[in-house]
């Protein structure tokens, strides 16, 4: 029996050289692209964490996550794992609001060294987070490092593209209009309410319910007279735009002294819509 030549058993290690770093490089490449998929799916956590997932009580929308609980978006990644400063979630007997820090947002295991949670991409590496803008105008921008080598070495998403901007988690309205209801059973003119009403709007601020967030919204009432079961509506322009983060608000009415007129009202605020309010007068 004939064996292999020296240069043929040279032939055949190269050759299964040259297959085993083929598919070496396969693997590696399958490899960066999972963790680069990993990776984008852990910055859309992100932004679920920070916004809530839109759930239906009742038929109406109900927001949750971070805004909703905080009044703001988060300052670091920290933020949505840890409370830190941060109050605890907490219910406002005066405007029957609740506010504070309820998480963790995100579902993230603690590291068996540290015992801390830390937000990482697919590759080990901290996500970073910027920002722009102040208050309730900040958008937010959350990027993998990426990988080591190859197309995955860069930075992404690409630096224009935002995470979150200011129009996903707050209502920016340059009008209010509020809807006065007649439920007194006969027809009115309102004239009891007096010649001008307040309306005063809270709101979470930093993790706690704000009753001042928006005050001396004076809005004219007309004589109108309005038959039982029908409304007459009030609109006002504000001098600025009132900007409104998403979640539970609540509202009451006051007269041009001061004194309030009904106890506070909650409503839903959803972003890219417009403020309105409804008042049934009894």
């Amino acid at each position: 029996m004939k064996g292999f030549t020296l240069l043929e058993l040279l032939i055949v290690v190269f050759l299964l050289s040259m297959v085993a770093l083929s598919a070496a490089s396969f693997l590696s490449e399958v490899d960066d692209q999972l963790r680069y998929e990993d990776s984008l799916a852990r910055i859309a956590n992100v932004r679920e964490a920070a916004l809530g997932r839109t759930l239906t009580v009742d038929g109406r929308p109900l927001l949750s996550g971070f805004v909703s609980d905080i009044g703001r978006l988060p300052d670091s990644l920290a933020e949505l794992l840890r409370p830190g400063p941060l109050p605890s979630y907490a219910f406002d007997p005066a405007t029957g609001l609740a506010a504070g820090w309820r998480g963790p947002y995100l579902d993230v295991l603690p590291e068996l060294l540290s015992g801390q949670r830390h937000l990482r991409d697919g590759w080990g590496n901290d996500l970073l987070l910027s920002r722009a803008g102040t208050d309730l105008d900040t958008s937010l921008r959350v990027q993998s490092r990426g990988g080591s080598e190859g197309i995955y070495a860069q930075r992404f998403p690409a630096d224009p593209q935002w995470l979150i901007q200011p129009s996903d988690y707050r209502l920016q309205a340059d009008t209010l209009q509020l809807w006065l209801w007649n439920f007194t059973g006969a027809d009115t003119s309102f004239a009891s309410l007096g010649d001008s009403l307040r309306v005063e709007l809270a709101a979470p601020v930093n993790g706690a319910v704000a009753s001042n967030f928006a005050t001396s919204l004076t809005i004219p009432v007309p004589e109108t007279r309005v038959a039982p079961g029908r409304r007459l509506g009030l609109r006002m322009p504000f001098a600025q735009a009132l900007r409104v983060p998403q979640g539970r608000c609540a509202w009451r009415a006051s007269d041009e002294t001061g004194t309030a007129l009904a106890s506070w009202r909650q409503f839903q605020v959803l972003p890219r819509t417009s403020l309105e309010l409804d008042w049934e007068v009894r």
